[in-house]
């Protein structure tokens, strides 16, 4: 009796109040773009966009129910979500744009960035196991001509916003988390290690690393086969068992003309990883500008951009030389992209 006096009372159907969000790009405009146009904003491909969305379709799409009527279509949350990682302008301008509210269009991002990496970051970005080691060694030096090499350890800083706890003791300089990835023969990564804000600002240049545990992980994965090892994108890191390095002179000795030859390959390894990072923050902008977002999100963010990275790079995406920042110069461009070829060097001796 009491269900049925309630019924009897109820006024109909619930209604729930929400703003209007005048916008309709996404429905007019965005389908008359050409293959140019949609590259610029979407920084993919349309098929790429479409192996997306059916990726993610059983954990991102929603159903209208009684309280979201109408909700956001797959497509424009994934749309959304690839918009606000290659412009970072804000939520609020993705969300005036594609006509949704303020906190579903940074929910839209956070949960696109997350399902990536739980989906797509396992067939995409994982560690190699142990017996795929000495195929990836010969793989990486019929690319690169380093012997013993699977790939190169980078670094990528990112800028985050100040969490309240540290604003009193970093005010006047930002707060940076450390992005450190391992760059195969293809360009692609294979690790994707993102540290906490307080190691960042610390003065080291990328020279700590950004989970402690990484060294003992590196030796376990790399002890079960001797002799193969990563090179350093830059000399700043701790000496390690595992980490290649080019020969030095003591200013006593000269090296040998196979001494020589070896760090000149090494040289363009090296450079092959840089333009890799290049490419990473030139395609994907969030890496380079302070998100709109919390600290908290920030691992989640750098994750899918490694994994989008490494699903453009297999796909063959075309990157246009616009998208690279201002923080890579036309001098660094040019040194990129003329890197001497390994491949025309002559062979090593006892290799």
């Amino acid at each position: 009796m009491a269900l049925q006096f309630l019924r009897q009372c109820s006024p109909g159907a619930p209604r729930v109040w929400s703003s209007p969000c005048p916008g309709a790009w996404w429905e007019t405009t965005v389908p008359g773009f050409t293959d140019c146009q949609w590259l610029q904003h979407f920084r993919v491909s349309r098929a790429t966009f479409s192996f997306l969305c059916n990726a993610l379709r059983q954990r991102l799409k929603r159903q209208d129910t009684r309280y979201r009527l109408p909700c956001i279509p797959l497509g424009k949350r994934v749309a959304l979500a690839l918009y606000k990682l290659a412009h970072p302008d804000g939520c609020k301008a993705a969300s005036e744009l594609f006509g949704v509210g303020l906190a579903s269009a940074g929910r839209c991002m956070w949960q696109f960035c997350s399902v990536v990496v739980e989906v797509l970051g396992p067939q995409l970005a994982t560690w190699p196991v142990p017996g795929d080691l000495p195929e990836l060694a010969e793989h990486f030096y019929q690319v690169h001509g380093v012997p013993g090499c699977v790939g190169v350890i980078g670094h990528v800083p990112v800028p985050v916003a100040r969490p309240l706890r540290h604003r009193a003791r970093c005010e006047g300089r930002g707060l940076m988390v450390s992005l450190q990835v391992v760059v195969d023969a293809e360009g692609c990564f294979w690790s994707a290690e993102v540290g906490h804000p307080e190691q960042a600002g610390d003065g080291s240049g990328g020279a700590a690393w950004a989970c402690q545990d990484f060294p003992a992980r590196m030796q376990h994965l790399l002890g079960a086969e001797g002799g193969i090892r990563l090179l350093a994108h830059d000399q700043t890191l701790p000496q390690q068992a595992w980490l290649l390095r080019p020969h030095r002179t003591n200013g006593l000795a000269r090296l040998t003309e196979d001494q020589e030859l070896f760090n000149a390959r090494v040289q363009a390894a090296q450079w092959a990883a840089g333009l890799a990072l290049a490419r990473l923050t030139g395609r994907w902008r969030c890496l380079a500008r302070r998100p709109d977002c919390s600290a908290e999100a920030v691992p989640d963010m750098a994750r899918a951009c490694c994994v989008l990275h490494n699903l453009c790079e297999r796909n063959a995406d075309t990157f246009l030389p616009e998208w690279f920042g201002a923080e890579v110069d036309d001098k660094t461009l040019t040194d990129l992209e003329a890197a001497p070829s390994w491949l025309a060097l002559p062979p090593l001796e006892g290799w």
